[in-house]
């Protein structure tokens, strides 16, 4: 769907870029309880091979009620004869409360307390609490949720995410790299590669 060069970009967190990054991150947020994704195309403009498309989007969940609305505009460009999303923004029109009071409805299910060997705090105050991860071949750690976080990965390795829904999920962790994620729904991972993927995890309070 997206040109190998996309980006995405959301509100409240740094742009996702790249067609990998960008699918495993909207796979996690379909599972965390946004079923269904409703679009509504009000402007459509451009030529042949760039098109700027504007529009109202709806976020639902199994049960057939609204998660969050908001508008989005998105660019569309010709990649190898088909029409790709190359860029994406959007933005909801709940107030920035409402959000919140949501995610404290969120299912908490703290990795360090269901996988103590693999997740161990390093440090924790009032703002942040500091988490390494970290998962050895042929591994697995147990059922878990993350509150919104940065990633700094210390050894990277190929991780397989398994979601609630039955979905995997194929994570090739790079040695050096460093991103944000809002709320991880419920999940576990398995470490498929040959060497130990370690991650330093800074949770917001």
């Amino acid at each position: 769907m997206f040109t190998i060069d996309g980006k995405s970009m959301e509100p409240n967190e740094p742009s996702f870029n790249g067609r990998s990054k960008i699918q495993t991150h909207y796979s996690i947020v379909m599972n965390a309880g946004a079923n269904k994704l409703r679009l509504l195309t009000t402007g459509l403009w451009g030529d042949e091979n760039m098109l700027a498309e504007e529009g109202e989007y709806t976020f639902i969940d199994k049960d057939g009620k609204q998660l969050d609305k908001g508008k989005y505009i998105v660019l569309w460009k010709k990649e190898e004869g088909k029409w790709k999303l190359f860029r994406d923004c959007y933005n909801s029109n709940l107030p920035l409360a409402t959000a919140r009071q949501e995610d404290k409805a969120q299912l908490n299910i703290d990795p360090v307390k269901v996988s103590p060997d693999k997740f161990k705090i390093v440090m924790e105050n009032e703002h942040v609490r500091v988490v390494q991860y970290s998962l050895k071949p042929e591994e697995k750690d147990n059922w878990h949720t993350h509150p919104p976080k940065s990633s700094y990965v210390l050894s990277g390795g190929k991780l397989k995410v398994f979601l609630e829904n039955g979905e995997t999920i194929i994570a090739d962790e790079k040695t050096g790299t460093a991103s944000w994620m809002d709320y991880v729904g419920k999940h576990y991972v398995e470490n498929i590669g040959n060497t130990t993927v370690t991650v330093l995890l800074t949770e917001i309070k």
